[in-house]
């Protein structure tokens, strides 16, 4: 096929299913095929039976339409399938030969070996148009399958012409499956070869769709002057998913999984400042991930090696609400067992460490913090002899604080030491093939069990905040981009009332799918937004009860919330002087902030939740 041409698509059927054929051969066009129907294809006059053998054996498939009737019918019918059948032979790993059941009926013995497709079935259509795009992609080369679909002419004018090489490592970077391979090419390839590589690998890596339709949403003017799609095809990917229910990928309330890749957005600046610290050649400080519940703190940890794509990191993930990390003995013994695990996974030699003992638990009964010690020792010999890299990233840390014991008489098998913690120093101070990450909602000094702050002198905060509108915009669209808007404005809305936080953006995406969906639609309207936001706000009570009990942790916070999320444009700074204290302690919650002398709500949804739950104003 090239680049223009169309796949031709054999119809072969009895002339009683005439009128159903029709319906097939104008959903075949509208898909962006050439189907051969006599009726169109055979003038007056022409040999029957030899056109009909040069249409089957110049076509890519060949259908055969089955009913009742054609079954058991005699005739050009039973000639077309036996030339097709002979044709097959010579293509036998193809897609060539599909029998469509117009209705439910016998298939004759001749096609056993070939899986039917139901035509009259719901998704019988998209199944077969499916069919024979897969059988495409199949026999063609990687070229002759994205000519079929894609102006690759277009799409290389686009990158090229319009899109800066900046701009392009960040757009490859956006599409979850590219990301998969930004390591091969992001650091050192300029933009020809970052072009190359998106059309290049565009189809086996199920990359450019995405890729496209990211700039379709962040550049739709220069989307629409290069037409990157053919037409035809387009238009059928349209039609053709309207068909089917949408997937509801959005993880809502819990951390997103590395599976999940496809809606987890953002975070770019703080994989580059972890890795920039990492490969510091002067002390390297303590790395603090600090941000409020909900911001995505430990998505951003187990996405850390899908973000910076570093062959040379290994990335090992603790949580200290887990039981194992609130005593020494526990601690040092599954650390050790989770930077093991993490290196074997990388296909790496641990077999000094069962050697010297440190993968059993007996090993850590008497004295942990040096057995720890040990270890790590060992570990920095191994990576600094691989030229790796060791990223211990401890989630929830506050936790740790809560269990340790200040007394002098410790008890190693009940809580945590504050020696462990001069053990994390030291290694961070001399071993600068291993680097810690804290993460929570606290900053080291806020703590009170021991003077974290002194402990780890040095330390780096990367904040975890709300997202960006650009990358809010990719959260709302990208994931499920069947799931149209009708106005762009309704974008805008959401963006505005979640304030681009984290768990809001997934929560109101999550309820629009299911709203959609109950719908049996794809475009969002209002009507659609405002059933999703009331289904969030119901739902999701206790964020917002979490907000409202926790985070506004007097009565005061509270007067100052209420005061501010009832007035429609805000309040004068000045104007809550009384509460200066309150008021700063809200603005570094994130719940409230100040622009231009004027203090709001960060997230508006707020005001829909306190008008829904008119009680609290009475108290």
């Amino acid at each position: 096929m090239t680049l223009e041409r169309k796949p031709k698509v054999f119809i072969s059927y009895l002339r009683s299913d005439r009128s159903r054929v029709r319906e097939l051969y104008s959903e075949l066009c509208t898909a962006g095929f050439e189907p051969w129907f006599d009726e169109m294809n055979v003038l007056p006059g022409e040999d029957w039976y030899r056109v009909l053998s040069r249409a089957i054996s110049e076509s890519d498939f060949v259908l055969i339409c089955l009913s009742k009737e054609s079954v058991n019918a005699k005739g050009f019918v039973q000639r077309e399938l036996r030339f097709a059948l002979e044709i097959a032979l010579e293509r036998p790993s193809d897609i060539f030969i599909i029998p469509v059941k117009l209705e439910e009926c016998e298939v004759p013995r001749s096609l056993w070996s070939y899986q039917s497709v139901e035509l009259y079935e719901e998704y019988g259509l998209y199944r077969l148009i499916s069919s024979i795009r897969a059988g495409i992609d199949r026999r063609a080369s990687k070229h002759l399958a994205l000519e079929s679909r894609y102006n690759i002419s277009n799409v290389r004018a686009l990158l090229e012409d319009e899109i800066s090489v900046e701009a392009l490592r960040h757009l490859i970077y956006n599409v979850p499956k590219a990301r998969e391979f930004l390591h091969d090419v992001y650091v050192s390839a300029n933009k020809q070869e970052l072009i190359d590589f998106v059309i290049k690998g565009g189809l086996q890596a199920g990359m450019l769709d995405g890729l496209l339709d990211v700039i379709r949403i962040s550049e739709p003017d220069k989307y629409k002057a290069h037409q990157p799609y053919f037409r035809y095809s387009y238009e059928y990917q349209e039609r053709a998913q309207d068909q089917m229910p949408l997937g509801n990928p959005y993880v809502v309330g819990n951390p997103i999984q590395p599976k999940n890749m496809e809606v987890f957005q953002g975070r770019f600046d703080i994989a580059t400042s972890i890795i920039s610290e990492i490969r510091r050649d002067t002390q390297r400080p303590s790395l603090l991930l600090y941000g409020r519940r909900r911001m995505g703190k430990t998505s951003a940890l187990l996405n850390i090696s899908n973000l910076i794509k570093d062959p040379t990191l290994i990335n090992v993930y603790i949580s200290g609400q887990s039981v194992k990390f609130h005593s020494d003995v526990t601690f040092c013994f599954y650390l050790v067992q989770a930077i093991n695990e993490k290196l074997q996974e990388h296909s790496i030699d641990t077999s000094v460490f069962l050697k010297e003992g440190f993968l059993t638990q007996e090993r850590y009964q008497n004295n942990p913090v040096l057995s720890l010690s040990e270890f790590f020792d060992e570990c920095e010999a191994l990576l600094e002899e691989l030229r790796l890299y060791c990223l211990l990233c401890v989630d929830e840390y506050e936790e740790i604080d809560s269990h340790i014991s200040t007394d002098q008489i410790h008890q190693p098998a009940e809580f945590v030491s504050r020696d462990l913690l001069l053990e994390f120093r030291d290694t961070l101070q001399h071993k600068p093939r291993i680097t810690f990450l804290f993460a929570g909602t606290h900053f080291l000094r806020d703590l009170s069990k021991v003077d974290w702050s002194s402990i780890f002198i040095n330390v780096k905060t990367l904040h975890v905040s709300f997202l960006s509108r650009e990358d809010s915009i990719l959260l709302l669209t990208q994931p499920v981009p069947e799931m149209r808007y009708e106005d762009p404005q309704l974008l805008d809305q959401i963006i505005y009332l979640t304030g681009c936080q984290p768990f809001l953006l997934q929560a109101v995406a999550s309820e629009l799918v299911s709203v959609l969906n109950l719908w049996g639609a794809r475009t969002v309207n209002q009507d659609a937004l405002d059933q999703a936001i009331n289904k969030v706000i119901t739902k999701h009570n206790t964020y917002f009860d979490f907000i409202w009990d926790k985070e506004c942790s007097t009565s005061r916070h509270r007067q100052v919330l209420k005061r501010v999320m009832k007035s429609p444009k805000g309040v004068q700074q000045k104007l809550l002087g009384r509460y200066e204290i309150e008021l700063r302690d809200l603005v570094r919650k994130e719940i409230l902030k100040v622009e231009m002398g004027t203090v709001r709500v960060s997230m508006p949804i707020l005001k829909f939740w306190l008008k829904q739950n008119q009680y609290i104003l009475a108290h």
